[in-house]
């Protein structure tokens, strides 16, 4: 997992569409920063929640290979396809997964606070990553929402 942040609030001016372009046009270009060359977005699997997430499922060009990629008002990120069947499924890898890595971060800080100079920093991205991870958590609860995919 690597997550990237692009932490803007959503643009009340914005319409569906535009957040969506504007939304694909990231997720291409973090795969770009982390080796993957996107070949097609499979829209029929994604799940596009505007204005605060989505998690697309797109095709890499080097390995054939499906990945899940989340946008939107939270951190980028990506898992493979191998671990996560569905959108709500990968949500919920993401949640738990920001939530141990932010459990870990936060330790690491602990021990290492006399040393660390941008500790804020880390722990303010700690606090980003547990405060979206629970807003996760809430949607992949929301069973109505998903009934509605």
């Amino acid at each position: 997992m690597s997550e990237e942040i692009q932490q803007e609030s959503p643009d009340p001016q914005m319409t569906e569409q535009q957040w969506i372009q504007k939304e694909a046009g990231a997720v291409l270009g973090y795969c770009s920063s982390k080796g993957l060359q996107v070949t097609d977005f499979i829209n029929d699997k994604s799940a596009i929640l505007p204005p605060f997430v989505a998690v697309w499922l797109v095709l890499s060009k080097q390995t054939n290979e499906k990945y899940w990629v989340i946008s939107g008002d939270l951190p980028i990120d990506h898992i493979p396809f191998k671990i996560a069947k569905a959108p709500r499924e990968a949500l919920r890898h993401f949640s738990l997964g920001w939530q141990l890595k932010a459990d870990r971060l936060l330790a690491s800080i602990e021990e290492a606070q006399p040393q660390l100079n941008d500790a804020g920093k880390q722990t303010e991205f700690a606090d980003l990553l547990i405060s979206r991870a629970e807003m996760l958590a809430e949607l992949i609860q929301n069973d109505e929402m998903w009934h509605k995919q």
